[in-house]
């Protein structure tokens, strides 16, 4: 897709990638979703530790954006905008094989372990 669509061929792929994530996981477990949700009532010490979790997330997700301009304006500035580029290209490949690593490893434990 992508050397026939180039950018838009990317974002095809990479959404039709999470869809068939989505739907192999639930080919799988076979849940109801509605039945989980239906008996959750957590307690206030399970919030207070997913709520530290939550922000330390959304810490981490907003400085990777910024470090990353940061390197990119670093590049343009002593190399070229072209070799901005390759290593825009060359970060962005490297995200989606460890993505895809990722995915794998939880489809296979999520499956062992049911």
């Amino acid at each position: 897709m992508i050397i026939c669509w180039r950018l838009e061929g990317a974002l095809v792929s990479q959404f039709i990638t999470a869809i068939l994530n989505m739907v192999v996981v639930f080919f799988y477990c076979r849940i109801d979703v509605m039945a989980v949700f239906r008996n959750f009532s957590p307690s206030w010490y399970t919030i207070k530790r997913v709520l530290g979790f939550g922000l330390m997330l959304l810490v981490a997700s907003s400085i990777s954006p910024v470090v990353s301009i940061i390197i990119r304006r670093v590049i343009i500035q002593h190399y070229s905008l072209n070799d901005a580029g390759l290593w825009e290209g060359i970060s962005r490949i490297s995200k989606t094989i460890f993505g895809l690593g990722v995915s794998t490893l939880s489809l296979y434990y999520l499956t062992v372990s049911i």
